[in-house]
This record gives C-alpha cells, structure tokens and sequence, in this order.
C-alpha cells in the first residue's frame, strides 16, 4: 500500500513480487523522502525488560546495500554433496501466505515450500520433506547472502544490565506505526481549531505546517 502510493505506475501485483531486501530498499527510500533520514526507536531489553530508546539513520541502515536501481536476482542454484537445488527469492507475497503459520517451523516451511522450484538427488527429483536439514539451513545461508538488505540486525546493548543482542529492524511495521501515529496527530490537531475556529477540515489542512503550528501554539 505504501508503495503504491509513491509508484502509482505498478500494480498491487507486481509490488508484491519485489524480493523482501528490494522491497525494504524502496520503502526505506521513501521513508527519508517523506520523513527524513532520522528514525527515532525504542527496544525492550530481553532480559531485565528495561525500555531502550536509540536513533538509527537511513544511511546507515542502506550503507551495505546495492544502488537505487539493483537488477532483479536471478533464480538461484545451490549444489550440497549430492543435492541440487532451485530457488527464489521470498516476496511479499511468501510472507503473507507464511503468516497464518502458528509456529516459526511452518513459517519457514511454507517459504522454503513456495521458493525451492527443483530438488534433486543423483539427479532424481525429491520431495522437501527428504532434504537433510543441513543441506536446507546452507540454502538459507545462501539465500540471505544473495538478498542484499533481505534482513537488517541492529546490536543493542542494554545500560542497565549489560545484555547484548541483535534485534531484527522490520521497515514495514515501523514506517506504517509512523504514517498512524502522523495521521492520528493531525487528526486531532484538525479537532483542535475546528473546535476553536470553526474551520472546516479542508481549511484546516489547506494551511501550511508552519501557520497550522502557529494556530495551534495559541489554542494548545
């Protein structure tokens, strides 16, 4: 949805069969074009469940990836001893099917299930359920190699009780709980001088960021 609002050209379809790292890269692009290149975030330790706050920019998130315009990743190939395998990328679209999963193992499943187009043995074809999970965890290992921006860690370190841990930073969630938390804001602030002014909704939003503030200093 996001995306489609800043590439009206694409279809709901053809967003959703951008890879996850292309994807991430394109909402990540968009977000420090419409908010800035600051995120503000908030972490809860996973041990003493003390509440982080840290801040993260665009540019260092994005630093490892390709450019604006990578090229679209080939289907790839591993070969692990006497196993062949074809795979893709996971899309948007993986996701949404892995997300009625009730555990992390059926998750995982449903992906490698929709993305593994070939397995074989000494050139048989085989079913998943029969590749050994080494074999399956050096294709994820590959996979995430491949699909540059695919998964951004962040280490955090917890002040209180020095804990250290990797939390995974999620684009998606964070950038709509932005777009939310802006919209209820300014829905408010609309609330606010309609109530003092009598302006209609569509003055109101008419007015710049600048005036609506100055407006509202003397209302709030």
């Amino acid at each position: 949805m996001l995306l489609g609002c800043a590439r009206p050209g694409e279809s709901a379809d053809e967003l959703a069969r951008l890879t996850i790292g292309r994807r991430d890269q394109l909402l990540l692009a968009l977000r420090e074009k419409s908010l800035g290149p600051r995120l503000a975030a908030v972490a809860v330790c996973p041990k003493c469940r003390e509440q982080l706050e840290f801040r993260l920019s665009t540019k260092n998130l994005t630093q490892h990836w390709p450019g604006q315009n990578p090229p679209a990743p080939e289907p790839g190939e591993m070969t692990s001893g006497e196993f062949h395998l074809r795979y893709r990328s996971p899309d948007s679209a993986d996701l949404a099917e892995s997300a009625v999963a009730k555990t992390p193992e059926e998750a995982r499943a449903i992906i490698l299930k929709r993305c593994l187009t070939e397995a074989k043995r000494r050139e048989a074809d085989i079913p998943i359920g029969d590749i050994p999970e080494e074999v399956i965890s050096a294709l994820e290992e590959q996979m995430s190699a491949e699909e540059s921006g695919g998964e951004i860690l962040i280490q955090l370190a917890c002040p209180a009780c020095q804990h250290t841990w990797p939390l995974a930073f999620d684009i998606v969630s964070f950038f709509y709980a932005e777009i939310s938390a802006l919209a209820r804001r300014l829905l408010q602030e609309v609330h606010w001088l309609a109530s003092t002014y009598g302006w209609s909704e569509k003055e109101i939003l008419s007015i710049s960021d600048i005036r609506r503030q100055f407006y509202l200093d003397r209302v709030i």
